[in-house]
């Protein structure tokens, strides 16, 4: 969780304050960078959402999509729903 980053006292509890870093070299077939919250996250693969966003050029649509899907697979789970936020960075 981000906001528990650099918290020593969550630590004492379990909770891991070291974020995870990847580094990606962005290229000119880059479209955009996708930062979501768990609750897109723990919901939705890789691979599905890459199958969204290659799906149109509209990003306000996909994210309404992307959104969309996310609650979708909660209430399916039957699960109380994690926060959903998302932002799309477009090239």
């Amino acid at each position: 969780m981000s906001r528990s980053i650099g918290d020593l006292i969550a630590s004492t509890l379990g909770v891991i304050c070291l974020p995870d870093i990847l580094e990606y070299n962005l290229d000119s077939s880059s479209k955009c960078i996708l930062l979501a919250s768990d609750g897109v996250w723990d919901q939705l693969s890789y691979e599905t959402l890459i199958g969204i966003l290659e799906k149109s050029n509209d990003f306000k649509e996909l994210r309404k999509i992307i959104l969309k899907h996310s609650i979708k697979m909660w209430r399916i789970k039957g699960l109380a729903r994690d926060d959903i936020s998302l932002i799309v960075l477009v090239f």
